[in-house]
């Protein structure tokens, strides 16, 4: 989190935060929500308004190029190379993209089966599958209940991290390459390793940021919602 912040200062955060470990972030210019575990309904309405966020943003990319795809239709023999896609800016008031961290799912998961009318599931794997197309990012940490979730086969980057792991979790996992439990040694997937996956060690440990030293939004971003 501490990385996104300095070198993606434009970006926004949405932060679902059970355990705690992320409640420095609050204080974020790029924060546009922090929830803790013990606002199960905010926490839904975080993830739907997210979800929402990508039909508003795809029907927006759809309508600027067919706005380009009519301007270069006018008349094709006055250039011989035709108009580049996305030399329309489509800036102005445009976010740099949004970051969703969860910490905890199994927590918000077993809050949100308990609550009688929360989407937050269903909402979170739209987020999983589409989110990408509109520049939404999910960073998800759990247990069980991701692997066992519906859209666990689309996550597209997968770290299991064993030092931690108990032994019936481990029994779920994908096999494990030799490796040395230990803290930030992780098997990764997808398309930060391969498809079978390859051990790696995180070199950098998280550590929070005091609020004299979080990084503002660059002058040209807009704030989040």
């Amino acid at each position: 989190a501490r990385k996104h912040l300095t070198e993606l200062p434009g970006r926004h955060l949405y932060i679902l935060d059970s355990d705690g470990s992320l409640a420095w972030l609050s204080d974020a210019e790029q924060t546009g929500a922090y929830v803790g575990p013990q606002d199960t309904a905010r926490a839904a309405r975080v993830l739907a308004y997210l979800a929402s966020l990508i039909v508003q943003r795809l029907t927006t990319t759809v309508q600027a190029t067919g706005r380009r795809g009519q301007a270069g239709s006018i008349d094709p023999q006055r250039s011989g190379s035709g108009m580049a896609a996305g030399s329309e800016s489509t800036g102005g008031g445009t976010a740099g993209g949004t970051t969703l961290i969860i910490t905890g799912w199994a927590r918000w998961c077993t809050a949100f089966r308990s609550s009688r009318g929360l989407s937050g599931e269903d909402d979170l794997a739209d987020l999983v599958r589409d989110g990408e197309k509109a520049d939404i990012c999910v960073v998800l940490a759990g247990d069980r209940e991701v692997l066992n979730a519906r859209f666990f086969p689309l996550i597209p980057n997968r770290m299991f991290f064993p030092a931690d792991a108990s032994a019936e979790t481990l029994l779920i996992w994908p096999r494990l390459p030799p490796m040395d439990r230990v803290r930030g040694r992780a098997l990764v997937q997808g398309r930060c390793g391969t498809a079978e996956g390859l051990s790696a060690q995180l070199l950098v440990p998280e550590i929070r940021m005091d609020q004299e030293q979080l990084v503002p939004l660059p002058p040209e971003s807009p704030r989040p919602h």
